[in-house]
């Protein structure tokens, strides 16, 4: 949910690594939170996560600068 992301956000700063496959309950708040809070991410996976738009990599591509690996399907 877009609040466990939130709460993932705040608590780990130093995250680099995130998998949301196939989770259809998170949409563009909740990774705009991750991208916001977990500005060292490296690897995205939001394969089969059809709630998240443009919106939300736009943000990830702004805001995380090491990200070198983005599964989307």
């Amino acid at each position: 949910t877009t609040l466990g992301l939130k709460a993932v956000a705040s608590g780990c700063p130093s995250l680099k690594a995130l998998s949301l496959w196939n989770v259809s309950s998170v949409g563009d708040e909740g990774i705009i939170e991750i991208a916001n809070g977990c500005q060292q991410l490296e690897k995205l996976d939001l394969c089969k996560c059809p709630a998240i738009s443009d919106k939300a990599l736009i943000a990830v591509a702004k805001k995380c600068p090491n990200l070198t690996e983005l599964s989307l399907e």
